[in-house]
C-alpha cells in the first residue's frame, strides 16, 4: 500500500507546477523564485542537521517533501548553473539523490559533472596574481607580457602559412554533449583558413587562422572517417587545439583540449 503524500509534498507539486509554467512562458526569475519554494521543503531544511531516527520510525525528516522537492531542486540548480553560479547550483543538489524521480536521474549525474566542469573552468580564471605583494605581482606582470610577446611574435610567422581542407569549411554549430554546460559554440571556418568562434554563453568572439594540412583516414575510408587535429592562432597571441572526427558531410564530433566533447553541426 503507497503511503499518502505528506503536506510538505503536497505544497512542493503546486510550486514544482508554477515554476514549470512560468519557465514555459520565459520567465526564468519568476520559475526560479517557484523551484525555489519547492526546494526548501525537501532535505535543504536539513541541511548540516544529522537524519536520525529511532526504532518506532520516529524521525526528523519525515515531514520533508519527497520527489516534487527533488525535481524543483534539479531544475533550481540548472537555473542558477545557466547563470554561472557553481555554489548555488551545487547547494541546490543536497541530498536529492534520496528522492529524485528515476527518469531525472541521468539528467542530475550529468548535471553535477556540469557543476565540477564550470567550477573547474571559473577557477583557471581567476586573478593568477592572487596573493602576490604589489613587487612579485609586478615582476610576474611584466614576465607574463615578456612571454606573450614572443608566442605573438612566432604565431605571426605561423599564421601566413596556415591552411585548412576544403570539407571544413562553413558555419558550425557546436553544442556540448552534456546538455547542462551553457557551452554553445559557433565555429566560422574560411577557405582562407581565417576562422572565428563565438561563445553564446559568455558572449565572447574569438578569431584568428586555423591550420589544418590534412585530415586522417579520409584517403582510405572517405569523409566519414576523416579526422584530425585544428591548430588555431588565436590574434590575441594564443594557441589552441580541438580535434575532429567526422560524422558524415554535415556533422562532426570535435573535442576540447579540456575534455569537453560537442557535437557540430553545419549550418551553412
Amino acid at each position: 500500500m503507497i503511503a499518502p503524500a505528506n503536506a510538505a509534498t503536497l505544497i512542493a507539486e503546486a510550486y514544482l507546477r508554477a515554476g514549470k509554467l512560468f519557465a514555459s512562458m520565459g520567465k526564468q526569475d519568476k520559475a526560479i523564485e517557484q523551484f525555489s519554494a519547492a526546494a526548501r521543503l525537501g532535505p535543504q531544511r536539513m541541511a548540516g542537521i544529522p537524519m536520525v531516527g529511532n526504532a518506532q520510525g520516529d524521525t526528523n525528516f519525515g515531514g520533508l517533501a519527497g520527489a516534487p522537492a527533488a525535481e524543483a531542486s534539479l531544475y533550481l540548480a540548472q537555473s542558477l548553473l545557466a547563470k554561472g553560479d557553481t555554489e548555488g547550483a551545487s547547494r541546490a543538489l543536497y541530498e536529492i539523490g534520496r528522492t529524485i524521480p528515476e527518469h531525472l536521474r541521468n539528467d542530475l549525474n550529468q548535471l553535477n559533472m556540469a557543476i565540477a566542469q564550470v567550477s573547474t573552468q571559473q577557477q583557471q580564471q581567476q586573478d593568477p596574481y592572487e596573493g602576490m605583494s604589489p613587487e612579485q605581482r609586478s615582476s610576474a606582470d611584466l614576465q607574463y607580457r615578456q612571454n606573450r610577446e614572443r608566442q605573438r611574435t612566432a604565431i605571426q610567422r605561423l599564421m601566413p602559412k596556415a591552411k585548412v581542407i576544403p570539407e571544413l569549411v562553413g558555419v558550425w554549430e557546436m553544442s556540448p554533449d552534456n546538455k547542462f554546460l551553457p557551452l554553445k559554440k559557433t565555429l566560422t571556418i574560411e577557405s582562407n583558413a581565417n576562422f572565428t568562434i563565438l561563445s553564446q554563453g559568455e558572449g565572447s568572439t574569438r578569431r584568428g587562422k586555423m591550420d589544418v594540412p590534412q585530415a586522417r583516414n579520409m584517403a582510405q575510408r572517405g569523409l566519414d572517417s576523416a579526422e584530425g587535429q585544428m591548430t588555431m592562432y588565436d590574434e590575441s597571441g594564443s594557441v589552441s587545439t580541438l580535434w575532429y572526427e567526422f560524422i558524415d558531410r554535415n556533422r562532426m564530433r570535435i573535442t576540447d583540449l579540456d575534455g569537453t566533447k560537442y557535437e557540430a553541426r553545419r549550418i551553412r
